[in-house]
């Protein structure tokens, strides 16, 4: 991760919203300034199935850049560890359970040429 830019967090509780932002439950813009784990808290959310994405805006653009195959230019994560090289995560692919027990994700981002 570079020290530039900031990172973009969106949370999405429905499949036919899933990767469209402006349908986003949460969203969170984080600056970048140092190279160290960002940790941040989500207090509005109830108790469900939600997905997460989230990227490195570089260039603070406000969108995850591409090349002309539509494969990012910048670092990316999805929960649930999900999205593999070749193609988007579905929703339920991405779906994590977010309750009581369960209320600490972690992401890691990567560069689709880190796979």
């Amino acid at each position: 991760m570079e020290a530039r830019g900031a990172i973009r967090v969106a949370v999405f509780q429905k499949e036919k919203d899933f990767l469209h932002t402006d349908k986003a439950v949460f969203l969170k813009v984080i600056e970048v300034n140092n190279i160290h784990p960002i940790y941040f808290e989500i207090d509005s959310l109830t108790y469900g199935e939600y997905a997460i994405a989230v990227f490195h805006d570089l260039n603070h653009n406000g969108k995850l850049d591409t090349n002309w195959l539509g494969i990012p230019k910048e670092p990316y994560a999805f929960s649930n560890d999900a999205g593999k090289k070749w193609k988007k995560p579905s929703f339920s692919e991405a779906k994590i359970s977010f309750d009581a027990r369960s209320n600490i994700v972690e992401l890691n981002l990567r560069s689709w040429k880190s796979y």
